[in-house]
């Protein structure tokens, strides 16, 4: 930034100097004249600033600065229409650019797949390394985040929702959760399955098909929403699955962000 902002004001001395030379013979219409920055131009005007401002030192600074104020809009947008650091040019480089970052981020962390189709991916790791895993029968404290229709649903304890604190409502981060006993199907058997071997303070990122095996179904549509948009949000979820009007019943997955807080 210091960089570029030093050759724009060079730019702008060595533009407004010689606009200071020509004032007498004609006027300059900032909708007539169109400038291209370029190295040459910056080299070129620069070695003649310092004797054309000795030739012209007679003209008013309310001069310079009329004449010279038209041409400055032009040069910020110059240097803002060209970033420096721009990694790709057109669509296709910066979807080349685009794929091999997913390539790398699947090598250091793979998507695991699981029986009836459901698949995660590891968000964050365990903030402890020692301690107990999740296993049958473990009683956990959870968080969870439902993404439904491609569009955020309801969750609990992740600070998207609001919870009566004292006498106001605030957000639920750190304020709640959802205390669930792996196997006793609280949550949908894909969410469980999914849970097994996680740690305190880890996050994982579960994709859920629908259905009686692993899906909502499996734990008769629990957890509940509570609030109204999350209410909503899966009665349109459910039409998905089943049809509506015209429109043929589909097999459409939820997505679950899932957190465990710990593990009793």
């Amino acid at each position: 930034m210091m960089v570029a902002a030093s050759v724009l004001f060079t730019f702008f001395v060595a533009v407004a100097s010689s606009f200071v030379k020509q004032s007498h013979a004609f006027t300059i219409s900032p909708l007539t004249t169109r400038l291209t920055p370029t190295t040459h131009l910056f080299v070129q005007r620069q070695t003649k600033v310092e004797d054309e401002c000795e030739q012209h030192q007679h003209f008013s600074r309310r001069s310079l600065i009329q004449q010279s104020a038209n041409i400055l809009p032009l040069l910020c947008f110059a240097a803002i229409a060209q970033p420096v650091d721009a990694k790709c040019t057109d669509i296709e480089s910066c979807r080349e650019e685009g794929e091999r970052r997913v390539e790398a981020d699947l090598k250091l962390n793979p998507i695991t797949k699981l029986s009836d189709g459901v698949r995660y991916k590891v968000l964050r790791p365990p903030s402890v390394s020692s301690g107990p895993s999740v296993s049958e029968g473990s009683i956990i404290d959870l968080a969870y985040s439902i993404n439904a229709n491609g569009r955020y649903a309801y969750s609990q304890g992740f600070g998207y929702e609001k919870v009566q604190f004292g006498e106001q409502l605030t957000s639920d981060l750190g304020l709640d959760s959802k205390r669930i006993t792996i196997g006793k199907h609280n949550v949908p058997i894909g969410i469980e399955n999914a849970l097994i071997g996680m740690k305190r303070g880890e996050r994982r990122r579960v994709e859920l098909p629908p259905g009686t095996a692993v899906g909502f179904e499996s734990s008769n549509w629990q957890p509940e929403p509570t609030s109204r948009n999350g209410k909503f949000s899966m009665e349109q979820y459910r039409k998905i699955l089943n049809g509506f009007g015209s429109q043929p019943p589909f097999p459409a997955e939820t997505v679950w962000d899932i957190e465990v807080l710990g593990i009793r």
